[in-house]
């Protein structure tokens, strides 16, 4: 969250270049100058790296802020506009996107069009608490509301079984394993790969048939190939640490 001087923040968007980031984010309160030299350094970056380089999202109003907090930093409200200012600041300077709450991005997305990017925060499950956000709304209410990129913290970090938690299940059911995510349906590795008679799926070749398309990796690499099919839908599969067994398998 770079937020300083145009001289420093183009140095700190050249450093992290050797870390091959996917994306950064600055403020946009920082300006326009700040918000430009960002860019321009994030240009730099592609000249040395074939052509690659950062998306570089702009931080709205932070999403543990509410109307009062607007008012108390000296911001001009109503927050909903303000957000709307400064995406539009970060958009004439630039900007690949910003970073909102889900609670504005349905207006951005009218306002900025389908190509600027969406990155929010402040994503809560029906489970869990909201800490010290605000603005907070659930994953798929806010994938549906047009959100690019959502970010996750403490329902995940927090949980006892990070791993489970990071699906958002709203509600969870008995099964012959424990509890699982509602909704979630059990079934066999073997219905989704080639599995020989030991614990070690059969590696059916190094150019799978077009419906065995999807590699499943391994430690010795790939082991297996999924069907096509399981991809070709929003689909999400985990297991249990260790074993090959169990499965569990939704479609969103």
């Amino acid at each position: 969250k770079y937020y300083d001087i145009p001289n420093t923040v183009a140095g700190a968007v050249r450093a992290t270049a050797p870390l091959d980031p996917f994306m950064l984010t600055v403020h946009v309160a920082g300006g326009p100058a700040m918000l430009r030299a960002a860019m321009a350094a994030s240009f730099r970056v592609a000249d040395n790296n074939a052509g690659k380089r950062p998306i570089v999202v702009g931080i709205t109003v932070l999403t543990s802020f509410d109307e009062d907090d607007v008012t108390a930093v000296g911001m001009m409200g109503p927050l909903s506009d303000q957000v709307r200012r400064l995406a539009d600041l970060a958009r004439e300077c630039g900007l690949d996107g910003v970073v909102a709450s889900a609670l504005e991005i349905a207006d951005l997305r009218r306002h900025c069009g389908d190509d600027f990017t969406l990155v929010v925060p402040g994503i809560r499950p029906a489970w869990s608490s909201s800490d010290d956000q605000k603005r907070i709304l659930s994953p798929a209410e806010a994938v549906r509301r047009g959100a690019d990129y959502l970010v996750v913290g403490r329902p995940i970090t927090r949980a006892d079984d990070p791993a489970a938690a990071a699906p958002f299940p709203d509600s969870f059911e008995a099964s012959p394993l424990g509890p699982i995510p509602k909704g979630w349906t059990p079934c066999t590795l073997a219905e989704m790969a080639d599995v020989t008679s030991g614990k070690r799926p059969r590696e059916r070749s190094s150019t799978p048939s077009s419906d065995m398309s999807v590699p499943l990796f391994g430690g010795g690499g790939p082991m297996a190939y999924v069907r096509d099919a399981l991809y070709s839908t929003p689909i999400l599969a985990t297991g249990r640490v260790g074993t090959l067994g169990l499965i569990f398998r939704i479609t969103c």
